[in-house]
């Protein structure tokens, strides 16, 4: 049993080390061994009675080979010490080249492994979709942003901010924020995994919070890692359109998570499927949701007003519109308005209106703004 320690990092440091070595027990590389042996299960069983096979393929034994390193240790400092050595052994740096290659060898054992199966065209169309990409801890974060379609333009016109820059910005026309959250926070969701503290030291402040800022006059994606109180100041005062992901919102307090003060129109923005954002309403059954759709070139948006100032926006495909559309019919607490006006005095006021299309235009036309100048 580990030792209570007062030092916090030191304990998820420790934490972050079995996380890892249990990632590495998972990953075992089985494209060096002949795909025949898993496609009977005579064949399978003699494979699996090999010698040294569970020690080198099975999940659970590799894990519990490595808690072996552990067993005696009472001191998560000593955790640390003795599993990252063990891992640094098993685990390389390895080019992306190398990479690369490797997920060439995994795709074609995949599909050897289905050849003949009904399904086959389909696995290899979503092997497909899979590629390798080199990303650094100071740009990991970005994947965090909705850039479908719009990857190469955000790196073209994106650039490192210090927080005066930000504030200057705020002074020009045209410019959206959009908050992503505290640092560690969101390199775990970007990176769907646990995250060393101490390792991310050298490239960014863990302590810190991102921010993102558009303007489409100059064409500029500002990013900028500032404090807690730094992002206070600027949401309180703000007078552009603020974004928060819906990863980083508080659905019971209704506000940014760590953020209280902003009085102005909040805009919660959701790239996830409208099915897995349905759970959210219920944070809001017992209130009367006013909604209306906008139209864009190849998506919907859906708008749903939470409360005074607090607004959901979710772009969605015409498809999914119908099944969007007929579970809120399904509802009771929902209030549609006029598809036929361009304005209400609910949900699409006339600067609010504005506010929207900027921030779309921004978040899914990117290319049209900054290269074709047309974002609808």
């Amino acid at each position: 049993m580990m030792q209570a320690e007062s030092d916090k990092d030191v304990i998820l440091e420790a934490y972050y080390w079995i996380y890892q070595c249990a990632l590495y027990a998972m990953n075992a590389d089985i494209t060096d061994v002949d795909v025949n042996h898993f496609k009977s299960k005579k064949a399978l069983d003699k494979l699996c009675s090999t010698s040294g096979f569970s020690e080198n393929y099975l999940p659970n034994k590799r894990f519990h080979l490595a808690l072996k390193e552990i067993k005696t240790v009472g001191e998560c400092k000593i955790v640390s010490e003795r599993l990252s050595a063990y891992l640094r052994d098993k685990i390389a740096e390895v080019p992306i080249e190398e990479r690369e290659e490797k997920l060439k060898e995994t795709k074609l054992f995949v599909l050897e492994l289905f050849d003949g199966s009904d399904f086959v065209n389909g696995y290899r169309q979503r092997l497909d979709t899979i590629h390798c990409e080199e990303v650094s801890v100071k740009e990991a974060y970005t994947k965090q942003l909705p850039l479908i379609h719009n990857d190469e333009v955000f790196r073209k016109y994106s650039k490192h901010a210090s927080l005066d820059e930000v504030k200057e910005y705020l002074e020009k026309e045209y410019v959206v924020l959009f908050v992503l959250g505290d640092v560690v926070t969101t390199l775990k969701q970007v990176l769907k995994c646990d995250v060393n503290v101490s390792q991310i030291k050298n490239y960014i402040d863990p302590n810190k919070e991102l921010l993102f800022l558009y303007s489409v006059s100059p064409k500029v994606v500002l990013n900028a890692a500032i404090t807690s109180e730094e992002m206070d100041d600027i949401l309180i005062d703000a007078q552009v359109p603020v974004v928060v992901n819906y990863k980083d919102y508080d659905y019971e307090k209704d506000e940014i998570i760590n953020h209280s003060g902003v009085k102005q129109d909040l805009f919660i923005y959701c790239d996830w499927t409208y099915r897995n954002f349905m759970p959210f309403y219920e944070y809001w059954k017992d209130r009367i949701l006013h909604y209306r759709w906008l139209q864009y070139s190849q998506l919907s948006v859906l708008i749903v007003k939470i409360n005074d100032n607090r607004f959901a926006l979710l772009p969605v495909t015409s498809a999914v519109g119908f099944e969007a559309q007929a579970d809120i019919d399904s509802r009771n607490n929902f209030i549609r308005y006029d598809r036929d006006e361009e304005y209400d005095d609910e949900v699409l006021t006339v600067g609010r209106k504005e506010k929207i299309d900027a921030i779309i235009s921004y978040l899914i036309f990117l290319k049209n703004v900054f290269e074709n100048e047309n974002s609808r």
